[in-house]
């Protein structure tokens, strides 16, 4: 999906097609059983939150706001749907909600489900969410995209932009190949709203993409303050507009960040952008007000969105970009007096909400070591908070510092601690993902301490090395990978077979062949799921040969392998071979799917009527098992 002008507001792409299906519905609801219907509700919580009384009354209210026009129709109707619990709830962004109020909305809400038993879903990101927020309500996360979930999201995202990119020489894998090359900003593309920025600012004529998140931000900032008014028919706004309006933003996004709010009302973002305005001397702002300013950068830019219809509640375009434009405020003060804006920043080490906008100051500084060593002399805790967040900093920043030999200690003591303290809990995640940081920027050190784990005597150890490489996806290491599938522990060989798959080298492909004749089954069906991925055709024989497998796993992941290879050389040999149930499932679909993709060729091994065919093989089996 082409990315929406955020301009255009949060339901304005969707209301009046909205308006017209309920209106249509309302004209014949009198002859129509609408018992069947379930109404889904999309609400903020922050919304309910500032409204006074039960939700059964503010559910009606809010929708009012948006649907003016048809509210009076069915609030009869929508009243009766909550009372019998024929609605499902999406409640959206509990971190939105200020914390002093969250009591009272647990309150609410938890009176709400025990009179009416609607379904309730909420949503929250985890550095707003301290758990226990509806009785009985079952807890899960939402995991960012992976790898082949990011490539289906491009895919989809390019095949709904066709006749809108401007340049044709880009496409959804040119996209996807750019992110396997720039694994600084492959952390971006699991976010939905994230990757549909990077598909916009990939698919812009002559727009290379960035390799840094930084720069993502930064190209993404611009486009959206300057070259979206012209996308979208506005007046271009000149640089010089531009870039006091970046001030601006950097100093609101502070200022909200130091009181940790990602919400605010309309009266504090006025008064802040007064106090902004009463203390800059930018000749650009001198004929604005702060009305002004709030309805060019809500309604026009979008850079900041207005939460509802009475303007009482904004709030950044995404978190990320509040995040960008405090580390932006802080790098102009570091900059300027680096003992001062060090000192600003110190202040927020142990804030865990901070640490993306110290990352992310770390990636925008000319000269981060500095921000590096304050990090490495701060006292640190059990969980090595201060080390790792100097992990992150660095991988964001690695280029800057890698070729300065002056730097060779510091340096390699972050990276040597991490890796030891990784050795110890080499299960965790929050270690290990920065030392795949690391390892994904280039940074040999770490990439050889986790080859080296693979020889580790602790199995635990050497698996998760192997899975660690796999993310890391580099060549360097497919020889140790490639060793471990030999490994005597079959957790190994099985998280080494998948390390392979998500690399993706030729080079691995005869050692997984052997790997489909694994005494373990996992590490059969992660072989057979890796050569998949690598598609080579020497895989074909031997994957149809694993279609005859005792274990279902293994014989599904080699279907999805030999339909991603697609050779038309695998329905003969799927005939031919009498050891095959060509009418089990999967088999058989695949079958089907390559029997359509070279229909054209008119193959004469085909048969006709199949079910004889092998009718006849299954007897001369019988016949030969007597």
């Amino acid at each position: 999906m082409v990315l929406a002008d955020p301009g255009m507001g949060k339901s304005t792409l969707l209301k009046n097609e909205t308006v017209i299906k309920v209106q249509e519905e309302l004209e014949n609801i009198e002859n129509k059983s609408i018992d069947y219907l379930v109404f889904p509700l999309f609400i903020r919580l922050s919304e309910l939150a500032i409204e006074e009384g039960e939700i059964i009354d503010i559910i009606p209210n809010i929708l009012r706001k948006d649907y003016p026009e048809i509210i009076n129709q069915i609030e009869y109707y929508l009243k009766e749907k909550l009372k019998q619990g024929k609605c499902l709830l999406l409640l959206d962004a509990l971190d939105e909600v200020p914390k002093n109020e969250r009591i009272s909305l647990t309150k609410k809400i938890n009176r709400f489900v025990k009179n009416y038993p609607c379904q309730l879903i909420c949503t929250s990101r985890i550095v707003g969410y301290a758990g226990n927020f509806i009785d009985g309500g079952k807890e899960v996360e939402i995991v960012p995209f992976d790898d082949e979930k990011t490539a289906e999201y491009i895919k989809t995202w390019f095949n709904h932009a066709a006749g809108k990119i401007e340049d044709e020489t880009v496409s959804a894998d040119g996209l996807i190949n750019e992110l396997k090359n720039k694994p600084q900003i492959q952390g971006l593309a699991q976010n939905p709203l994230l990757l549909s920025l990077l598909c916009s600012l990939y698919q812009s004529k002559g727009l290379i993409l960035p390799a840094r998140r930084t720069q993502v931000y930064q190209k993404a900032v611009n486009y959206i303050l300057s070259q979206w008014s012209k996308d979208n028919q506005r007046k271009l706004s000149d640089e010089g507009w531009v870039i006091a309006k970046l001030s601006l933003l950097e100093y609101l996004a502070y200022e909200f960040s130091c009181q940790n709010q990602e919400v605010f009302s309309g009266k504090e973002l006025s008064s802040k952008i007064d106090q902004y305005l009463n203390n800059t001397d930018k000749r650009e702002f001198k004929p604005k007000t702060a009305t002004d300013l709030i309805k060019e950068l809500t309604e026009e830019d979008g850079i900041i969105q207005n939460l509802s219809a009475e303007g009482n509640q904004y709030l950044f375009l995404h978190r990320t970009f509040q995040e960008y434009f405090t580390a932006s405020y802080l790098q102009e003060k570091i900059e300027k007096n680096e003992k001062q804006g060090l000192k600003l920043i110190q202040a927020h080490f142990w804030e865990y909400d901070w640490h993306e906008t110290i990352i992310l100051v770390a990636g925008l500084l000319k000269n981060p070591i500095p921000l590096l060593k304050k990090l490495r002399q701060d006292k640190d805790d059990i969980f090595k908070t201060m080390l790792l967040l100097s992990g992150s900093c660095l991988a964001e920043c690695f280029n800057k510092v890698n070729n300065e030999t002056q730097n060779d200690a510091l340096v390699q003591g972050i990276i040597d601690d991490t890796s030891k303290f990784w050795l110890k809990y080499p299960d965790v995640e929050f270690i290990t993902s920065v030392l795949i940081s690391l390892g994904k920027i280039g940074s040999e050190t770490a990439v050889n301490s986790l080859i080296e784990a693979l020889s580790d005597s602790d199995s635990d150890v050497k698996k998760n090395a192997a899975e660690a490489l796999g993310k890391i996806g580099s060549e360097a290491v497919v020889n140790a990978l490639i060793e471990a599938l030999s490994d005597s522990d079959s957790d190994v060989r099985s998280n080494a077979a998948e390390a392979l798959g998500k690399i993706g080298s030729e080079t691995a492909v005869n050692a997984l062949i052997e790997a489909l004749s694994d005494s373990d089954s996992d590490a059969r069906s992660n072989a057979a799921k890796a050569l998949g991925k690598i598609g080579s055709e020497t895989a074909v024989k031997p994957l149809i040969e694993a279609l005859s497998d005792s274990d279902s796993d293994v014989k599904e992941n080699a279907v999805k392998a030999l339909e991603n290879i697609g050779s038309p050389e695998i329905l003969p040999q799927l005939i031919k071979n009498w050891n095959i149930d060509i009418y089990e499932e999967y088999i058989f679909i695949l079958a089907r799917k390559l029997a359509i993709r070279y229909s054209r060729r008119n193959l004469s091994y085909i048969p006709v009527y199949p079910h004889r065919v092998f009718s006849i093989k299954r007897l001369i089996k019988r016949i030969f098992m007597m």
